[in-house]
Parts: structure tokens; C-alpha cells; sequence
């Protein structure tokens, strides 16, 4: 809006619902790209992504577990979870030792 005469007139909306039409709009207008819609919306990085995960819109990185992960895993709970089943922690071992895709040390 260049002059004061420049009116935007959207009876029955709110605040917020204008704003995540600017931002869903924007997504679309620029496929994603984040740096265009925040040059164009004129906000920060936080803020975006803050509001387009509020919305919904906001791209998730799939993290793909390895068998170091799973191992590390194991090995940081591996008391609790033989505590859980009510046997010993060697018995456990021997007994993931036979089915998991991991080798797990004693």
C-alpha cells in the first residue's frame, strides 16, 4: 500500500487468517523456496519456518537410522530394558545376538 487512499477491505477476517492466506500464497507462488517468501514477506528464517509449520507447510528431513543408531541405542538402554523384562542382562545379549542385524558386545 503506497497511499492512504490504498484500502485492503476483507470484512470478517482476522489477523491471522490474512496472514496465513499471505503465507500460504506465497508458498505456492514460489514453490517452497524459502528465501523468496521471506524476501517477500519480509520476516526472518524463525519466524517462517515457526509459521509455515504452524500451517502445515513446513518440509521435514526424513532421518534414515543406521545399525550404528540402533546399536547405540541398545547399548544406552540395554539395562533398563532386561530390568523390564525381569532377566538378566548377559541373557539378553545372547538372545538379540541371535536375531538382530547388529552385533552386540558383552
Amino acid at each position: 500500500m503506497r497511499r492512504e487512499t490504498d484500502w485492503l477491505i476483507l470484512p470478517g477476517k482476522t489477523f491471522a487468517e490474512i496472514e496465513a492466506a499471505a503465507i500460504r500464497s506465497s508458498f505456492l507462488r514460489h514453490n517452497g523456496n524459502q528465501r523468496a517468501m521471506r524476501a517477500e514477506l519480509q520476516c526472518s528464517r524463525s519466524t517462517l519456518h515457526r509459521k509455515l509449520a504452524k500451517l502445515g507447510l513446513r518440509r521435514r528431513r526424513v532421518r534414515h537410522l543406521t545399525e550404528a543408531d540402533l546399536a547405540r541405542a541398545f547399548h544406552k538402554h540395554r539395562h533398563s530394558i532386561a530390568a523390564e523384562l525381569n532377566i538378566h542382562d548377559s541373557t539378553l545379549i545372547r538372545w538379540i545376538n541371535k536375531r538382530a542385524p547388529f552385533a552386540v558386545e558383552e
